[in-house]
């Protein structure tokens, strides 16, 4: 694979990166995935030696919103801890679930056990604000993710 991605056909896979390949839809469209088995997954030999298991696949995103060098990065990661016997699959899905905790909604809902009701003379109508208008544009959005500007704040009418 060449350090630009742009006349790459599917499949092709990258000879400083083993396990990187770039795939290539029939749209056209590019993105960067590692293949990996995990060190222990395939049970143990007879003489105690672990074994691979059954190989996997993660997206790790489109180019060129990831730069070939940002996939060999994260693809040696990836390879690393599956070579030492972690499933990298299983620390995607606690971040994935990790930031579903984190959402405004979660946020939110979590402020009203906790605080809002019991400290906010008007929480009822700040509450009915907030579910009317602001949860319905950034409910799943994670709490990180969000950046208020003028331009990006919905009106209310």
């Amino acid at each position: 694979m060449h350090d630009v991605a742009q006349n790459r056909t599917p499949g092709d896979r990258d000879d400083l990166c083993p396990g990187l390949i770039l795939r290539v839809s029939e749209q056209g469209a590019k993105s960067f995935s590692v293949i990996y088995r995990v060190l222990g997954e395939g049970g143990i030999t007879d003489t105690g030696r672990p074994l691979t298991g059954k190989q996997h696949r993660i997206t790790l995103g489109r180019w060129p919103v990831v730069s070939l060098g940002d996939a060999r990065e994260r693809a040696r990661s990836i390879l690393a801890k599956s070579g030492a016997g972690a499933d990298p699959r299983a620390e995607l899905a606690s971040s994935v679930r990790e930031r579903g905790a984190n959402t405004f909604s979660a946020v939110l809902e979590r402020h009203i056990r906790q605080d809002a009701a019991r400290t906010i003379s008007s929480w009822p109508n700040v509450e009915r604000v907030l579910r009317l208008h602001v949860v319905p544009h950034l409910g799943d959005t994670p709490i990180a993710d969000i950046r208020l500007t003028y331009s990006n704040w919905p009106s209310i009418s």
